[in-house]
C-alpha cells in the first residue's frame, strides 16, 4: 500500500512564523554563548582569585617552561629550570622559575638567578601552551670580559672565570620570529680575512657590534623575547688578563621591542665611583641604526675601562655622550658623537687638584681610514682656555696614535692678578696603547715662551716607567713655572710657583728617567736616584720672595745645577729691596745639598749683607722679624755702617720661624748713631760687634748715652723673648734728670741696669741695688741707713708726667712690697698700687695709697693683716720734726679677712675707718668679731670738748689680749669710753662677766689670803674655811676709770667682784717702759662679805667701804710687767674695814715707788714677734 505524504499548504502567514522561529534560535544562541562566557569569566574569577590567595605549584609546568624557553632563544641554548610556581604579577598570570640557569650553544652559563619571572599569553595557558613574552631576572650576578679586540661578552659570575664567548659561525641558524630584516648579519663580528680578503673590521668595529648585538639578535634571550628586565643585578666587567676594571654593585635594566621591531633600551648602574644612566634605541631595520645617551659616566671608570688604572690620577669629572652609529657589509658604517663634562677636578696623589670648569669635543669614526677625527676639542680650567683639534688614529692592535694642534690658546697666569698670556702655536703627537704612552712631541711657543717636550710612560717596564726631555729658551720664569709638569720635582715647582716673582730663564735643560723605585718616590715624597732626573739653568733678572715677612730678593741673576740626589746654585749681584725704598747689597749667595736621597737632610745657604744702618732698621721693621722681638728703630734716626756674613742649614720645603733658623752670622756696626731711644735718650760714639751662634745672637759694645758711659749687650737667643741689657750708675743729677727720686727721701748713688724685652710690647725693666742708697720717709717708717741691703725692681714708664714704677718689688728688711708706684717730679711718693704689702711676716694684704695735701688715703684690703706694726706706730712718740709730722698724717680704710693682734689673737671680718693728724686719732668707725664675739668702735663727736671713743667688745679678754694690755681675762663684754685729743686720753672702763684664768698675782693674792684666814681661824679656834680655787676665777664686772698719756695707763676707783672674790684697785701701766704698779684690796666670798660693807655707817666700819667687805686683804702688785712682785699684808686680813684702810697706809708709806723710772724705761721695748694665726 502507498502511503502519499501531504505537504502543508502554504499561506500568507508563514513567513513571519520562520522569522520568529529564527529569532527563537538565535535567542538561544546567544543564552548559550552568555551562559559560556559567564561559565568562562567564573572560571577565570576563580581562577584568579586562586592565584591571589597564593601561587600555584606548577611542578608539571617545569619542563614545558625549559622547552618554551629554549625554543625562542634558538638552537644549541640550553635551559633548566628546578621549580615552577604560578602567581600574579603586575595583574597577570606569571611563572616564577626558580634556579633558572641559561647557557648559551657553547656551554658558557650566561644566567644564573635564584628566581625569575616569566609572562605567558593567558590564552595560551588556559589551553595548557606556555608562551614566553617577557622575563625578569633578579639578583643576578653577571660578569663581563673585555676581549683585546674590544669585544663583550657576559657570563654568570657563579660559573667561575669568565671567558668570552666567540662570535657564532656565519651561516649559523637561527630561530624565532624576527623577520629577515631584525636578523643579525650586519652587526654579527666575522672571522679575521685571509691574504688577500678584504680588510677586516676594526676593534672599534668590533667592540660597537659586540655591544648592539644582543640587542638585535633572535637567538638570545634579550632579542628573543618581547621584554626582558634585570632588577638588582650585580656586574663585574674584566679586561682580557681576568682582572677586574669597573663593578656595579646594583644594575636595573629593560629591554623591549617597541613598534616597527626597534629595540629601547635603559640601563641604571649604580657604581663606586658614580652613578650610570644609559639609553638608547636599535633600530629593527637593515643597519640597525642606533642612537645612545649616556649621562654621569664617571671618568675614573673610563680609564679604569681603557686600562689605565696605574696612573695615579683621581678625579670626580663625569662625562656625557650623545653617540650615533650604524652597520653595513658586516661593520661599522657610521659613528658619531659629542662628549662634554661636568665641572670637577683632576688631581696627582699627593699634589694640588686642577679645576676643570669644562670640557666638550666633536668626534667621527672613518671606518675605512679607521681614523677618529676630532673637529673641535676644547677644555676651560681656572681662566685657561684650549682649543684644539685633530685625530686620533688606530696604528695596530691596542695602539692609537694621537695628533692635536691649536693656535691662540689662552693659559692663566700663577697670579689670579696678572693678565693670562697666549701661546701662538700648540703642537702634540703621541702614542697611546693599553700598556704604555709616548710623547713624540708637545711645543709650546707664544709670548715670551719656546719650549719643548718629549717623554714616555710605561706602567709595566722593569727598567723605565718614566721618561722625558724639556727643552727651554728665551722663556718668561713664571711663564716657565705656569707652564711646569707638578709631576717633576713637585716641591721645587710649588716653591717657585709662590716665590717666584720675576726674571727670564736663558737656558734650561731637564732631563728624567724614573724607574718603579724612582716612580713610587715621586709619588710619596720619598728620596729619588741620581740618574733620575737631571736639570741646568741660567736665569737673569730673578726676582724672589724668599719667605713671607721679609722683603724680596731683586735682580739676582743665577745659574745652578740639580740631578736626583743633588742642588747647586749661586746668585750674584743681587739686593734686598725694602718697601720704603732702602736697599741692602746681597752677594756671594749660595745653595748646596748633596744629600737630596737623605729624608730630613737641610742644604747650606751662604750670602753677605752690606749697606747703611738705615736700611738695616727697615729690613728690622719686616713682621717676621719683628716677630722675634728685636727693637724697632726709626730708619731716619740712625746711620752708620754695617758688613755682615750669614750661613744656615735649611731643610728644603721648610721654612721654619726666624727663631727657629740656625744661622750664624757675624760682622760688626761702626759709627753708629741713635737719634731717638725709649726715654728721649740719645746714643752716640757706638762700636759693636755682632755674632749669632748655636741659636743666640748677641751684640755687645759701648757708646755714650745722653753723655753716661754706658755698656750694652743684647742677647736674642733662638726660643724665648731676649733682651738687651743696659748697665750704668746714676748719681742724684743724673736721677734727677730721669724724674728718679733724689735727696731727701733717697740719698747717694745707685747702681741700675735696665733690661729691654726685645718684644713687640716689650717695658724697660730697672733691677736698682740700694745698699750704698739711704732711705728715709718714702713710706711711713721705713727707714734705711746706707750700707744696709735693699733692692727695688720695677717695670718704667712715663704717664702724664707721672713716673709710674709698674711691676714694683721691694726687699728691704722685713718690708716686702708688690705692686706698682708713682713718683711725683720731686720724687716723692704720689700714689701707689699695691697688690701685695708685708710688713709683718704672715701678712696677705693689699693697699692703695694716694697722696693729696701732705695727707696719705691708704685703702687697705688683706685676707690676713698683722696689726702689731700698726699699734705700735699708732702709741709711738710723735717723731720730731714737722716733716715728720706730716709724715704720719693719714686717712685709712681697712677691711680684712683676718686681723691679727698680739698674743696670737685675731680678728675676722673686720672693717676699719679712721683718720690720725699729727699722730692723733681723729676719726673711728671699726667692726670684727673675736670669733663669735663683736667688737665695735666709734669715734663720736661732742659739741664741747674732745671726741669720745666707744669701744664694745664681746671677748674683753680677747680685746685686751690683742692690744697687748692683759692676757689672763677670758671671755667678758668689754666697754669703753674715751675722751681723745692731744696728749691726754681720759676714760672709763667697764667689763661684765668675765674670768681670771692662771694670773700669777691672783695665785699669790689668794694663797696668801688662804693662809692668813686659816691663821686667824685657828686663833680664834674656828673651823678651817674652804681651798679658794685660783687657776680660773669667774668675775661679775670690772670698772674703772683710767687716764692714757702715751704709753702708759693710769687706773683708779677700780672695782672687780664676782661671786668668790672681789677687789679694788688703782695704779698704773706703762708699757714703754715696761712697768706697772697697782695697788688693791682682795675681799674674798666676796657676795658674803660684801653684804656687810651695804649696811650704812656699819658696812664703812666693818668692811670698809662699799665695794669691800668684812675680810679683806690688802695687796700690792709692782715691778717690770713681763715678771712683777706681789706683796700681801697679813694683818689686813683680821682687821675691820677702817683699820685696814690705816694697814694698808702704813705699809705703803715704808715701800719704794713703782712708779719711778728704772735705768731703761727711757728704751722703748720691742715688739713681740708671733707667727699669723
Amino acid at each position: 500500500m502507498r502511503i502519499k505524504a501531504k505537504l502543508p499548504r502554504r499561506d500568507a502567514r508563514s513567513g513571519p512564523k520562520r522569522r520568529r522561529a529564527g529569532l527563537r534560535a538565535v535567542q538561544g544562541c546567544a543564552y548559550v554563548l552568555a551562559g559560556l562566557l559567564v561559565i568562562v569569566a567564573v572560571a577565570a574569577g576563580g581562577f584568579y582569585l586562586r592565584l591571589a590567595a597564593s601561587p600555584l605549584n606548577l611542578a608539571d609546568y617545569k619542563g614545558r617552561l625549559e622547552e618554551a624557553l629554549t625554543s625562542r632563544l634558538g638552537a644549541g641554548w640550553r635551559v633548566t629550570v628546578d621549580e615552577t610556581v604560578l602567581e600574579l604579577y603586575g595583574g597577570k598570570p606569571a611563572l616564577r622559575a626558580g634556579g633558572l640557569e641559561i647557557r648559551n650553544p657553547v656551554g658558557i652559563t650566561v644566567v644564573r638567578t635564584p628566581w625569575a619571572l616569566v609572562s605567558l599569553n593567558p590564552l595560551s595557558l588556559l589551553v595548557g601552551h606556555v608562551s614566553p613574552r617577557e622575563i625578569e631576572l633578579r639578583d643576578v650576578h653577571l660578569r663581563g670580559v673585555i676581549a683585546k679586540d674590544g669585544t663583550l661578552s657576559f657570563s654568570s659570575a657563579l660559573d667561575g672565570p669568565a671567558i668570552a664567548a666567540p662570535p657564532l659561525p656565519e651561516g649559523t641558524p637561527s630561530t624565532g620570529s624576527a623577520s629577515p630584516e631584525a636578523a643579525a648579519p650586519d652587526v654579527a663580528v666575522p672571522p679575521t680575512p685571509a691574504s688577500g680578503e678584504a680588510q677586516a673590521p676594526s676593534v672599534v668595529s668590533t667592540a660597537v657590534a659586540s655591544l648592539i648585538r644582543p640587542l638585535v639578535e633572535s637567538s638570545g634571550l634579550i632579542g628573543a623575547l618581547d621584554r626582558a628586565r634585570l632588577v638588582d643585578a650585580n656586574l663585574s666587567l674584566l679586561g682580557y688578563d681576568g682582572r677586574e676594571r669597573v663593578a656595579f654593585r646594583r644594575v636595573n635594566a629593560v629591554f623591549e621591542q617597541v613598534e616597527g621591531g626597534d629595540r629601547r633600551f635603559d640601563l641604571e648602574l649604580q657604581g663606586v665611583r658614580g652613578d650610570w644612566h644609559v639609553h638608547g634605541t636599535v633600530g629593527g631595520r637593515r643597519g640597525h641604526p642606533t642612537s645612545i645617551e649616556a649621562e654621569g659616566v664617571p671618568l675614573a671608570d673610563i680609564m679604569l675601562l681603557a686600562g689605565l688604572s696605574k696612573v695615579p690620577v683621581a678625579s670626580d669629572v663625569k662625562i656625557s655622550a650623545s653617540l650615533a652609529t650604524a652597520f653595513g657589509r658586516g661593520r661599522l658604517d657610521h659613528l658619531s658623537g659629542r662628549l662634554h663634562s661636568s665641572a670637577g677636578t683632576i688631581a696627582r696623589k699627593g699634589s694640588a687638584p686642577i679645576r676643570l670648569d669644562g670640557a666638550s669635543a666633536q668626534v667621527q669614526w672613518d671606518e675605512t681610514s679607521r681614523v677618529l677625527a676630532i673637529p673641535a676639542l676644547t677644555v676651560q680650567s681656572e681662566g685657561t682656555r684650549v682649543v684644539l683639534d685633530g685625530s686620533v688614529a688606530l696604528a695596530e692592535l691596542g695602539r692609537w696614535r694621537i695628533g692635536l694642534s691649536g693656535r691662540d690658546v689662552v693659559v692663566a697666569a700663577l697670579d689670579p692678578q696678572h693678565p693670562a698670556f697666549r701661546l701662538g702655536s700648540v703642537q702634540a703627537e703621541a702614542l697611546v696603547g693599553e700598556d704604555s704612552i709616548r710623547l713624540d712631541k708637545l711645543a709650546l711657543k707664544g709670548e715670551g715662551v719656546d719650549m719643548a717636550l718629549t717623554g714616555s710612560f710605561t706602567p709595566n717596564s722593569t727598567t723605565e716607567i718614566l721618561s722625558g726631555r724639556l727643552d727651554v729658551k728665551g722663556t718668561d720664569a713664571l711663564r716657565l713655572v705656569r707652564l711646569w709638569p707638578d709631576t717633576i720635582t713637585p716641591d721645587l715647582r710649588a716653591y717657585l710657583a709662590k716665590r717666584l716673582l720675576s726674571g727670564s730663564v736663558e737656558q734650561l735643560t731637564l732631563s728624567a728617567a724614573l724607574d718603579a723605585q724612582d716612580m713610587k718616590a715621586a709619588f710619596s715624597d720619598a728620596p729619588m736616584t741620581e740618574r733620575s732626573v737631571s736639570l741646568s739653568f741660567a736665569a737673569s733678572g730673578i726676582g724672589l720672595s724668599v719667605v713671607d715677612g721679609l722683603p724680596p730678593l731683586r735682580d739676582l741673576t743665577v745659574a745652578g745645577t740639580t740631578s736626583g740626589t743633588h742642588v747647586s746654585l749661586k746668585a750674584e749681584d743681587g739686593a734686598i729691596a725694602m718697601p720704603d725704598g732702602r736697599r741692602l747689597s746681597f752677594s756671594d749667595a749660595s745653595y748646596l745639598h748633596t744629600t737630596l736621597h737623605q729624608p730630613g737632610s737641610a742644604a747650606t745657604i751662604g750670602f753677605r749683607i752690606q749697606g747703611g744702618l738705615d736700611a738695616l732698621a727697615s729690613f728690622v721693621r719686616s713682621p717676621l722679624i719683628a716677630e722675634a722681638g728685636l727693637p724697632e728703630i726709626d730708619p731716619a734716626a740712625v746711620r752708620g755702617r754695617l758688613d755682615l756674613k750669614a750661613s744656615l742649614p735649611l731643610i728644603p720645603g721648610t721654612i721654619p720661624p726666624l727663631s727657629d733658623l740656625a744661622i750664624d752670622v757675624t760682622g760688626n756696626l761702626s759709627d753708629v748713631v741713635v737719634d731717638k731711644l725709649p726715654g728721649k735718650e740719645r746714643l752716640e760714639a757706638g762700636a759693636f760687634t755682632v755674632s749669632r751662634e748655636a741659636g743666640l745672637l748677641t751684640i755687645k759694645g759701648d757708646g755714650r748715652l745722653s753723655g753716661v758711659p754706658t755698656a750694652f749687650d743684647l742677647r736674642l737667643p733662638r726660643t724665648g723673648t731676649g733682651e738687651l741689657l743696659v748697665s750704668a750708675t746714676l748719681d742724684e743729677a743724673a736721677r734727677g734728670r730721669r724724674g728718679l727720686p733724689v735727696a731727701p727721701v733717697l740719698t747717694g748713688p745707685v747702681a741700675v741696669k735696665v733690661a729691654v724685652p726685645l718684644g713687640a710690647k716689650g717695658v724697660p725693666r730697672v733691677e736698682a741695688d740700694l745698699a750704698r742708697a739711704g732711705i728715709d720717709g718714702l713710706l711711713p717708717g721705713w727707714q734705711k741707713a746706707p750700707g744696709r741691703p735693699g733692692r727695688v725692681s720695677f717695670t718704667k714708664t712715663e704717664t702724664g708726667g707721672v713716673t709710674e714704677l709698674r711691676d714694683l718689688q721691694v726687699e728691704s728688711g722685713s718690708v716686702q712690697i708688690r705692686g706698682l708706684l708713682g713718683l711725683g717730679q720731686t720724687g716723692a711718693v704720689e700714689r701707689a698700687d699695691i697688690t701685695s704689702l708685708r710688713l709683718s711676716p704672715g701678712d696677705d694684704m693689699k693697699a692703695q695709697l694716694e697722696r693729696s695735701g701732705g695727707v696719705y688715703r691708704l685703702v687697705v684690703r688683706g685676707n690676713n693683716i698683722d696689726a702689731r706694726p700698726f699699734l705700735k706706730w699708732i702709741n709711738a712718740a710723735p717723731a720730731k720734726g714737722a716733716a715728720a709730722r706730716e709724715s704720719q698724717d693719714i686717712e685709712l680704710d681697712l677691711s680684712s679677712t683676718i686681723l691679727s693682734g698680739f698674743n696670737d689673737e685675731a680678728m675676722t671680718n673686720v672693717s676699719a675707718k679712721g683718720s690720725v693728724r699729727d699722730g692723733d686719732l681723729r676719726a673711728l668707725q671699726f667692726a670684727g668679731r673675736f670669733r663669735s664675739a663683736a667688737v665695735e668702735a666709734q669715734l663720736a663727736k661732742r659739741d664741747a670738748g674732745a671726741p669720745i671713743l666707744a669701744l664694745r667688745s664681746g671677748d674683753a679678754g680677747a680685746t685686751l689680749r690683742f692690744l697687748d694690755l692683759y692676757r689672763r681675762m677670758t671671755s667678758g663684754r668689754l666697754t669703753v669710753d674715751a675722751r681723745t685729743g692731744d696728749g691726754v686720753q681720759e676714760g672709763r672702763i667697764t667689763i661684765d662677766e668675765f674670768a681670771l684664768q692662771g694670773e700669777p698675782a691672783l695665785r699669790r693674792i689668794v694663797s696668801q689670803t688662804q693662809q692668813s684666814a686659816t691663821s686667824a681661824n685657828d686663833e680664834r679656834g674656828g673651823t678651817a674655811s674652804r681651798s679658794q680655787a685660783v687657776d680660773q676665777i669667774a668675775f661679775n664686772r670690772l670698772t674703772t676709770a683710767f687716764r692714757r698719756q702715751g704709753a702708759r695707763m693710769d687706773y683708779s676707783d677700780a672695782v672687780i667682784y664676782g661671786p668668790q672674790v672681789g677687789f679694788n684697785l688703782s695704779g698704773f701701766v706703762d708699757h714703754a717702759r715696761d712697768r706697772l704698779d697697782i695697788t688693791g684690796t682682795f675681799v674674798p666670798a666676796y657676795m658674803l662679805n660684801n653684804a656687810f660693807s651695804q649696811i650704812p655707817v656699819v658696812g664703812l666700819i666693818l668692811g670698809g667701804g662699799r665695794n669691800e667687805g668684812l675680810i679683806a686683804v690688802e695687796f700690792r702688785v709692782a715691778g717690770a710687767l713681763t715678771n712683777p712682785s706681789v706683796t700681801v699684808n697679813p694683818l689686813s686680813a683680821v682687821a675691820p674695814g677702817i683699820l685696814r684702810k690705816l694697814f694698808g697706809w702704813m705699809q705703803t708709806e715704808g715701800q719704794p715707788d713703782a712708779s719711778a723710772p728704772s735705768p731703761a724705761a727711757n728704751a722703748v721695748q720691742p715688739p713681740r714677734r708671733r707667727s699669723a694665726r
